[in-house]
């Protein structure tokens, strides 16, 4: 069963996170399976019926529904795939836009740089990363955008990959996205890349500790701070052996 006032239909829209697409009659034959009489002087089945319903579910975001209506409307061509396009391109659906612009025949570095442009604009860091990266064109400042916004939405992974390619120093970056992620409150991530920058202290640890004191969350803060003892033990430690070595140079 698929539960009290669930329909196959919603179940797969919900497994398939799209919107829900309403039924499409197949091209109706006149006098069969429902489908108007000649003399009926009905448009359902006829090419501009079709084109009608092609031209709503453009503007209502159900491309997949739009191909097929062209495609019984004996309308789905080059221009028919552009449209679809255009339309996806409109609503922020990129990957549809990208999707249906390569039916069309459209790719190469132009449509990529098109869709990165656009998916920028959008504040679609992710698709714009990847739109530019599929146009093969280094694109310094498209580049450092992208850098800066994946990096104020948290998207760390993201945000090293595409700092790097702004030409940011590695360990810039590093230390960026490690100061980022502590003022998050995202403390493994702010670790992780502290420790890539070489800059993981006992101000650090502290810092830690004490974010996780405001939390109320003590037990992980005690943690942080044995590790800032163990820290600073290393670092008293350290300064001893060079302070041996310069006596033993004087």
């Amino acid at each position: 069963g698929w539960g009290t006032g669930t329909s196959k239909s919603s179940y797969y829209k919900e497994l398939r996170q799209e919107p829900y697409t309403p039924y499409k009659p197949y091209p109706a034959v006149p006098g069969k399976y429902g489908g108007p009489h000649a003399s009926s002087g009905s448009k359902y089945g006829t090419p501009e019926y079709y084109l009608e319903q092609a031209e709503k579910d453009l503007k209502d975001g159900y491309y997949s529904n739009a191909e097929s209506n062209f495609k019984y409307a004996g309308k789905l061509d080059t221009e028919a795939y552009k449209r679809i396009g255009n339309a996806a391109m409109e609503k922020k659906d990129f990957y549809y836009a990208e999707k249906y612009y390569a039916k069309a025949g459209m790719a190469g570095a132009e449509l990529y740089t098109k869709l990165g442009d656009a998916a920028l604009a959008g504040g679609d860091f992710s698709a714009a990363g990847k739109f530019y990266d599929k146009a093969g064109t280094p694109n310094d400042e498209a580049y450092r955008k992208i850098w800066e916004g994946t990096l104020a939405k948290g998207m760390w992974a993201d945000a090293e990959k595409y700092g790097v390619l702004a030409g940011v120093p590695s360990g810039d970056v590093a230390k960026t996205i490690g100061e980022a992620a502590l003022a998050r409150g995202d403390l493994v991530t702010a670790e992780k890349y502290y420790t890539k920058a070489g800059l993981l202290d006992v101000d650090f640890y502290l810092a830690a500790a004490e974010a996780k004191v405001e939390k109320d969350q003590f037990p992980e803060a005690e943690a942080y701070l044995k590790k800032a003892a163990v820290s600073y033990t290393h670092l008293r430690a350290h300064e001893t052996v060079l302070d041996l070595v310069c006596r033993l140079l004087l």
